[in-house]
């Protein structure tokens, strides 16, 4: 297989504030440095945050609800609320165990596409109108509480080894058994910065702690992080 240069970058992830620059080439021809590059449909970028990643699946997102707000004027409820879960939300949703957002700037972009969304299925654009109570009526959870369900979902799959990574060189079972732990009681890893604390380890390992305290209400319980919401 031969590569292109011209379609091939270098970047450094980093969070140095002094980086060290190197040249590479390939096929004697030396390969241009960038911040940010798309690979698998994700936008990664150099200093390791997601918000180049967020403006594009958000910008992508409204621009397919506005194709259908000029395409489906006239459609029923139903209709419009099929095309806004086929169409838009899975751009919101695509591998999102990997980049779940953690700041708040990140979240609510994320949650004004679904308000959008809202109005559209609901007809309804008038400025004194009640976004939540449209979203209540149409019963749509938060997008950061299903992306915490798929959160779970994958560390399901971890644990029962439906995926063909192997879970013990990132999940350690707890050596102390406390009122509080359970038989999926895992360590959280030790982090020193919010890229790693936020990452689907060591941020959903604590989901599940609680998540399991919740479904069993013997056990005292504890709160959600704030960025996880109830489990409703």
């Amino acid at each position: 297989m031969s590569f292109n240069p011209l379609k091939c970058n270098v970047m450094h992830f980093t969070r140095s504030r002094n980086q060290t620059g190197y040249i590479y080439s390939l096929h004697n021809q030396a390969l241009s440095a960038v911040q940010s590059t798309k690979y698998l449909g994700l936008t990664l970028s150099s200093d390791l945050n997601w918000n180049s990643h967020t403006d594009n699946v958000t910008a992508k997102a409204n621009r397919t609800l506005g194709l259908l707000r000029r395409n489906l004027p006239r459609a029923s409820q139903p209709t419009k609320e099929l095309a806004y879960k086929a169409l838009v939300r899975p751009q919101l949703e695509y591998a999102t165990p990997v980049w779940d957002p953690h700041s708040h700037r990140n979240i609510n972009k994320l949650e004004m596409v679904q308000r959008r969304a809202a109005r559209f299925v609901l007809h309804n654009y008038h400025n004194t109108s009640s976004v939540t109570t449209m979203l209540q009526l149409l019963q749509w959870k938060p997008l950061i509480y299903r992306r915490v369900s798929n959160r779970l979902t994958v560390l399901h799959n971890f644990i029962h080894q439906t995926i063909a990574i192997e879970p013990v060189t990132y999940l350690i079972p707890v050596t102390r058994h406390t009122r509080f732990s359970h038989q999926y009681s895992y360590l959280r890893p030790l982090t020193r910065c919010d890229y790693y604390k936020h990452s689907f380890f060591p941020s959903t390992i604590i989901y599940e702690t609680n998540y399991q305290q919740q479904q069993h209400p013997a056990r005292p319980s504890q709160s959600l992080p704030p960025h996880s919401g109830q489990w409703t």
